[in-house]
């Protein structure tokens, strides 16, 4: 009696808590995972020696070598692991695998067309995200599918900290697949969504848009354990007008706003400012080609730093002792700077009477709420 799992002859098991061999309740009664454990494909005799099918889902390259990520309940219990890439099969060792938080490292003698790089930042509470997968396997089609959302919360069900919440959808199919931020980093594997019966039985409702993913954090453990040489993350760059001062981040921007205070209109000479709030962890200034190296900057009040190139005089960042680990940093500065929008305006009771603006953002009449969901609270309202 107690927790266990058992094996059928065709490849599909069953787990969860056992009593008198009866099973009383189901590992997936919560979270269901979501891959395409059937098929719909025909038992086959328990003697017979033919190979079946018995799970499919989504997976992606980590590295150049061949080494893929997925979940560890797409190949439970398979005798015979493969991967499918570009038309062609390829026979795959299961290098390690971690059930608690259902991974798996695979390794195939093959080069991907695509290694995508882990986030090396947290994930954001209403960070945009993008799920790529095979939902379905190849009953659809053969091209991959992508759909787009936030994430929802930080932790899973129970408070499970090694999980997001995302509000992407997820099908059968989808396990394994990577959920990536603008950038194109991952932030995330897909792993389960919602179950019907156990939000009908508890909630009286049916769940929509409840998916779950587990943090890259995770994945970035069980690679560096076995030595996998993994890619950087991808980073958003900008530089001033001459191109003498640069920098760059990872991750993504906390928020973007438009600034109408006195202070940072006349630092700008502008009727009004945008900027993009990103943390400091990830972020690195360049000075002549040598990284690490801030540019000159101007105390224009206690603990408030304003950054700027001494050749072309172009405004760089702002940086306050009140706005500890992050720098704001002007999104027209960016390599593209239509990559980030303006979400709300800051001392809107400051706005210049002959400056005419119609974009339906919040307007804050002084400072905006730090925390991101009182941001959000006060914008919906």
């Amino acid at each position: 009696n107690g927790p266990g799992t058992l094996y059928f002859a065709d490849g599909t098991n069953k787990a969860g808590i056992w009593k008198d061999g009866e099973m009383q309740s189901s590992d997936n009664a919560i979270a269901g995972n979501d891959s395409d454990d059937s098929n719909n494909a025909p038992v086959p005799d328990a003697s017979s020696d033919a190979v079946v099918s018995a799970s499919s889902g989504s997976g992606f390259a980590v590295s150049n070598d061949g080494f893929i990520v997925t979940n560890h309940h797409v190949i439970d219990s398979c005798q015979e692991v493969y991967i499918h890439h570009e038309g062609q099969k390829y026979p795959a060792t299961t290098v390690t695998y971690d059930p608690n938080n259902d991974l798996a490292l695979l390794k195939a003698d093959f080069a991907p067309a695509e290694v995508l790089p882990l986030a090396d930042t947290p994930p954001e509470l209403l960070q945009d995200i993008y799920v790529a997968g095979y939902p379905f396997g190849m009953g659809i089609s053969s091209t991959v599918k992508v759909t787009k959302g936030i994430i929802s919360s930080l932790t899973g069900v129970g408070n499970n900290f090694s999980e997001v919440q995302i509000d992407a959808a997820l099908q059968s199919g989808n396990s394994g697949g990577p959920i990536v931020d603008e950038a194109g980093n991952v932030i995330g594997v897909a792993v389960a969504k919602l179950d019907v019966r156990y939000a009908l039985d508890n909630f009286g409702a049916i769940p929509e848009n409840t998916n779950f993913g587990i943090k890259s954090s995770v994945v970035r453990s069980i690679l560096d354990s076995n030595t996998v040489n993994r890619p950087a993350a991808n980073a958003t760059e900008g530089h001033c007008l001459c191109g003498r001062v640069a920098f760059s981040f990872s991750g993504q921007p906390s928020w973007a706003c438009f600034c109408h205070c006195n202070d940072c209109r006349r630092n700008c000479a502008a009727p009004v400012v945008a900027f993009i709030g990103v943390a400091l962890e990830g972020f690195e200034w360049r000075v002549d080609g040598v990284a690490g190296t801030p540019p000159r900057h101007y105390l224009s009040s206690p603990g408030v730093r304003r950054f700027f190139c001494d050749q072309c005089g172009t405004p760089m960042a702002f940086q306050a002792d009140h706005y500890a680990g992050e720098i704001h940093l002007y999104p027209t500065t960016l390599r593209d700077p239509a990559d980030f929008t303006p979400e709300f305006h800051l001392y809107y009771d400051r706005k210049l009477p002959w400056l005419h603006l119609a974009d339906g953002l919040h307007r804050y009449p002084a400072n905006a709420p730090a925390d991101a969901n009182a941001r959000v609270s006060a914008q919906k309202n």
